[in-house]
């Protein structure tokens, strides 16, 4: 989530990835528009930013069920496939 309001200055010598759910918006959410505007805010101040959305997703990957267990969301699968590829490449460049 990157509101209007969000400043990005302290990301410059960076890099960030930004991955939005296509349906997460609403009332109290950021829409996948307003996360494009500050991917771009961060690509004009020089910050390797990416920018991806997940078609059909919301915020959340999964919610609680019965007994601990966790029920997926609509593209949980796709969520933690990119999610994973980010942290990955994150530690690669450590």
């Amino acid at each position: 989530w990157l509101p209007a309001e969000m400043g990005v200055g302290g990301l410059v010598g960076r890099r960030a990835a930004v991955i939005h759910g296509s349906v997460d918006t609403g009332p109290f959410g950021v829409s996948p528009r307003e996360s494009r505007r500050g991917v771009e805010r961060m690509r004009a101040l020089g910050i390797a930013a990416s920018y991806h959305v997940i078609w059909g997703a919301t915020h959340a990957i999964a919610l609680p069920g019965p007994r601990r267990t966790q029920i997926p969301l609509p593209r949980a699968a796709e969520w933690r496939r990119l999610v994973g590829d980010q942290v990955d490449r994150f530690q690669a460049e450590a």
